[in-house]
């Protein structure tokens, strides 16, 4: 991503509903699996700007790492609470205390060699650890968004699983991800992608609706937090409609199993 691009995350994103409902949906969801103490370490791989793992800065130990030095200078500046690193998996070596969860939001789809970063990232985790993803989800929806912020692909829950196949993890949870505006945005991508044009600026489709809006938007899309808390425990109530993106939880096992 461009520099531009993470300029306009670092102005929106404690404001506009997508970042505000995301980040919310995962404090709940990080919250059910690692108890909130210090002695907790979640690192958040693609940090970008820094806001969601900013969010976790009172409940646990927070690093944040970016292989975008743009990021991470504009992460430091703005969340001095938190611990930022400059680089990719490698640095997961540097963190001195045991990850209990990582954070991996919507950064599997900019990696060419998806597989192999996702291995690296797992085996860097102790027993007992988690592993929180989030991926663009349907290459229906794929646009000009896409390919302006570097994507790769978008997922199927197929193809998102064959990314773990061979690693030594257990599936905690495999859902959609903002299900309940998947019509309109698909919509939305459907009248955008003959014009070859986003709806908002620096190439993406990011831009701060009228504040009515936005908070009706973030409400909708947060309310997504409990049913998939809830699936945590019984993988059975996992929604089962489409969704613009897809949420995995993987846990750590030991190789001996």
């Amino acid at each position: 991503m461009r520099g531009e691009q993470f300029a306009t995350f670092a102005q929106i994103e404690d404001r506009h509903w997508w970042f505000l409902a995301r980040k919310e949906i995962i404090r709940q969801l990080v919250f059910a699996l690692v108890p909130r103490s210090r002695q907790q370490t979640i690192v958040d791989m693609g940090c970008g700007a820094g806001g969601t793992i900013a969010a976790f800065a009172s409940d646990y130990t927070c690093v944040g790492i970016d292989p975008s030095l743009d990021a991470i200078t504009f992460a430091r500046g703005l969340h001095p609470n938190v611990q930022f690193l400059h680089g990719s998996s490698e640095q997961l070596q540097n963190i001195r205390t045991p990850v209990s969860c990582c954070l991996l939001l919507d950064v599997l789809e900019h990696i060419e060699d998806d597989v192999g970063f996702l291995q690296r990232i797992v085996l860097s985790l102790p027993p007992g650890g988690c592993l929180l993803i989030t991926v663009p989800a349907e290459m229906a929806l794929w646009s000009k968004h896409d390919q302006e912020v570097g994507h790769f692909r978008r997922y199927s829950a197929e193809t998102l699983m064959q990314t773990w196949k061979d690693l030594p993890v257990q599936v905690k949870l495999l859902a959609p991800l903002n299900t309940r505006l998947y019509t309109l945005i698909r919509l939305l991508r459907a009248l955008t992608r003959p014009l070859q044009r986003t709806w908002g600026g620096a190439g993406m489709d990011f831009f701060l609706p009228p504040k009515v809006v936005n908070t009706v938007l973030r409400r909708i899309f947060a309310a997504e937090s409990r049913p998939l808390v809830a699936a945590l425990s019984d993988p059975r109530r996992s929604p089962r409609a489409h969704g613009v993106s897809l949420l995995a939880i993987l846990g750590r096992r030991s190789l001996s199993h």
